[in-house]
């Protein structure tokens, strides 16, 4: 069988983005069933109260869910079992001849790794991620604190030459995202803000659910800012930009 190549993996990457977190799954669609099989299995502890109601939502509603590793696992077109260090991220960056983050080349399929976590960088300064029991995101590389980046032998790169490569620094946003257009009115995980309008499932504005009538809470997560609803509002939602005010503080 041909490997699958860096490019396949970084479009299916992609076209997974807005899919369920839940954790020790590898694409598998999301189902009660398949949580009742998660809740009492090997990673029960995993699975916290809060965490259980949040996947009960989301069963029936996509069509895969993923934790890091079985993201990796699933866009590499690798049986579950097939190798034992596909079982975690540290495991996997152990044979990915793991280099310092900040030589990391433009080299779009390259795995990027934190302790127990890995994405894949998708070119353009940018990373797809299946993380904190959330969802699949495109965040931009320096939304996490990578410390190292790899090849896989999992993945065919094709011909790469890293000395000719151009290095993408954390700290150096890609350029073109230099270009998005600036938000009248910035928010920022944290911030206390007034809610009037609905909210949905996720950061692309999928899913429209409850609409809010100011409503107070606070951001809990930003997603870039290209999304259509890219702000995390208490434990309800995503938000759009144009429905929320921040509230300002007292002095």
């Amino acid at each position: 069988m041909s490997k699958t190549t860096a490019v396949q993996a970084v479009d299916t990457a992609k076209r997974m983005a807005g899919n369920p977190y839940w954790y020790a799954c590898s694409g598998q669609q999301p189902t009660e069933q398949l949580l009742q099989q998660l809740i009492t299995g090997q990673f029960k502890a995993k699975w916290t109260p809060a965490r259980i109601v949040k996947a009960r939502g989301e069963a029936g509603k996509f069509p895969h869910c993923f934790d890091c590793i079985g993201l990796i696992r699933f866009i590499c077109n690798m049986q579950k079992n097939r190798d034992a260090l596909f079982t975690n991220a540290d495991r996997l960056r152990t044979i990915s001849n793991p280099q310092p983050i900040s030589t990391l080349p433009e080299n779009p399929g390259a795995l990027v790794f934190m302790r127990g976590h890995v994405g894949i960088y998708i070119g353009g300064g940018r990373v797809i991620e299946a993380w904190g029991f959330r969802q699949v995101d495109d965040n931009p590389l320096s939304f996490q604190k990578w410390t190292h980046w790899g090849f896989i032998p999992w993945l065919d790169y094709g011909a790469v030459s890293q000395q000719n490569s151009t290095v993408t620094k954390v700290s150096q946003p890609a350029p073109k995202h230099d270009k998005t257009p600036k938000q009248k009115e910035s928010f920022k995980k944290g911030d206390t803000v007034i809610l009037n309008g609905p909210v949905f499932r996720d950061s692309y504005g999928a899913g429209q659910g409850r609409t809010f009538k100011n409503h107070r809470s606070t951001i809990t997560i930003t997603a870039p800012p290209n999304r259509a609803a890219p702000y995390h509002i208490g434990n309800i939602g995503w938000a759009r930009p144009g429905d929320i005010k921040k509230v300002q503080d007292k002095k």
